[in-house]
């Protein structure tokens, strides 16, 4: 029997795109929501982000097997894939935004079909390709129930949670002019009001690439080292800064005959890091004063970009 290239169900969920990710987004609680996937084990110890690699424990009855993921998209509050190497199935979750909350799809794909040792497997121990798959879809669907029941059940909220930080901005040219631009980010200094200087290794960049950094603000300047972990062009940049555990990240959307320019900032766990408290304490105003400086220099930021883009000669 043919595999099927593609499983998937959706759940209608009372809550926001950013308290179902608090969940999705952590790979750790897979073992929450799976009936099958008993242990997702993250390597490294970097952030999560497209690269990642999880080693993964699987169940289905007496049987148990090991396999190993590769995180192939990673767009907060938005979308989470994984690639299981053994098989070279893509497992998928995707939020999408409604009127009464999230409407959050799992699928399962398989866009370069089945490996034959696993059709083998799955012939031979799991009970066939039709069964084994049915359970999948079963799965799923018990996958989808699990969170939302403890979405909506409050379970993410042991802990307070800092929303995101996002801006927008609208600019006449295309995804690709924007990319252009944008790419160059040795000219953040010039856009955004707190960066001060930036090196880059390699000097190219990509997904990879680190940048250590000057930041400052009055009197104060203060270094943090940034890793960019998604860079797809001309759709999505985004870079983790440790220390703060912060991720920003860059999206670029047709509008309107032009792109709509999208900056955000989440942070790890959704809660400031110790680090990031103690600095902002004695130096930058306190937590969430730095936060309301922090939002008002996005929309520097993006009209900065803005400018450049559309009034290329006054560069």
């Amino acid at each position: 029997m043919a595999n099927r290239e593609e499983i998937s169900a959706s759940v209608d969920i009372r809550a926001t795109p950013e308290q179902v990710w608090a969940l999705v987004g952590d790979p750790t609680r897979m073992p929450e929501w799976s009936p099958q996937c008993r242990r997702m084990i993250v390597l490294g110890r970097g952030p999560v982000g497209v690269g990642t690699r999880t080693v993964n424990l699987n169940r289905r009855g007496p049987l148990w097997w090991p396999t190993r993921a590769k995180i192939v998209r990673y767009d907060p509050p938005r979308a989470l894939a994984f690639a299981i190497a053994e098989n070279r199935t893509v497992w998928s979750y995707e939020l999408e935004p409604t009127a009464e909350g999230t409407r959050l799809t799992e699928s399962r794909r398989t866009p370069h079909g089945v490996s034959a040792v696993s059709n083998l497997l799955t012939r031979t121990v799991l009970g066939g390709t039709g069964r084994f798959e049915a359970e999948l879809e079963e799965g799923i669907g018990q996958t989808l129930d699990r969170i939302k029941a403890a979405v909506e059940g409050g379970v993410p909220a042991a802990r307070e949670q800092v929303a995101p930080l996002e801006a927008s901005i609208h600019v006449a040219a295309s995804p690709e002019a924007v990319w252009e631009v944008l790419r160059d980010q040795r000219r953040m200094r010039h856009w955004s009001p707190e960066t001060l200087r930036q090196w880059f290794y390699p000097r190219r960049l990509s997904h990879g690439t680190v940048s250590l950094n000057l930041n400052r603000r009055r009197w104060f300047v203060w270094p943090t080292i940034s890793r960019y972990v998604d860079v797809v062009r001309p759709a999505r940049l985004a870079f983790y800064v440790y220390g703060p555990a912060a991720r920003w990240s860059y999206r670029l959307d047709p509008h309107e005959g032009g792109t709509l320019l999208s900056l955000r900032r989440d942070l790890r766990g959704g809660r400031p890091s110790l680090l990031s408290r103690i600095v902002a304490t004695l130096a930058l105003g306190g937590v969430e004063g730095h936060d309301v400086e922090l939002r008002e220099g996005m929309d520097r930021t993006l009209e900065a970009i803005k400018r450049e883009i559309e009034q290329p000669a006054r560069r």
